[in-house]
């Protein structure tokens, strides 16, 4: 990827919660990034769609604790293999898309480690007490995708818009400076989590 090469490392699926979580190792570095896989889209699990509609009607992810056991056994075997190679602990990192989104908010939080989201559920409004803001994770996030725009997130939130974004949130009655967008912006951020507001 752009020239810089990773590893598989470790993998985890839970066929019962529908977690899938995959560490990869940059082989120049050693760093190590725990990827957790979001909502399948089409030909979806059921799992998923459960843990989704977990999320909004009790604050729970019922697959946070399988990502929660597989970030821990990642950071051991991490551990381990930097003790018995005598060499510095590599930087163990997160990501994740739509569910995974809000597993990385709360494995950053929780971990101490550094994030990066893709129009992530915001992990803010679930049950953990996970505060708002941040630097620890950025999460990107396009003005129209209801699952990112609609809650509050751990860390710094990047807001994207299009031109056809734009001009649907114009007709819709928001406003462009509550996302830092402007007519014929190809992207805005904005480093706090202010969501657009209607006027």
């Amino acid at each position: 990827m752009g020239g810089i090469e990773y590893k598989v490392v470790d993998y985890y699926s839970n066929p019962v919660t529908g977690y899938q979580g995959t560490a990869y190792q940059r082989l120049d570095t050693n760093e190590v990034v725990i990827a957790s896989r979001g909502t399948e889209p089409s030909g979806g699990t059921v799992q998923d769609a459960l843990a989704d509609l977990g999320m909004i009607v009790t604050g729970f992810n019922a697959q946070l604790p399988d990502a929660r056991a597989f970030a821990k056994r990642v950071q051991e075997n991490v551990d381990a293999t930097a003790a018995r190679k005598g060499i510095p602990l590599p930087t163990i990192t997160a990501t994740g898309h739509s569910l995974g989104g809000a597993l990385t908010e709360a494995l950053a939080y929780e971990n101490h480690w550094h994030g990066e989201t893709f129009n992530g559920f915001g992990a803010v409004d679930l049950q953990y007490n996970i505060p708002e803001g941040g630097a620890q994770v950025i999460n990107h996030v396009r003005v129209t995708d209801v699952v990112g725009a609609a809650n509050r997130h751990f860390g710094e939130v990047r807001y994207y818009a299009t031109q056809e974004d734009i001009e649907a949130l114009n007709t819709a009655g928001y406003t462009n400076a509550t996302t830092g967008a402007t007519a014929g912006a190809a992207h805005a951020t904005r480093s706090t989590t202010t969501r657009p507001t209607t006027t």
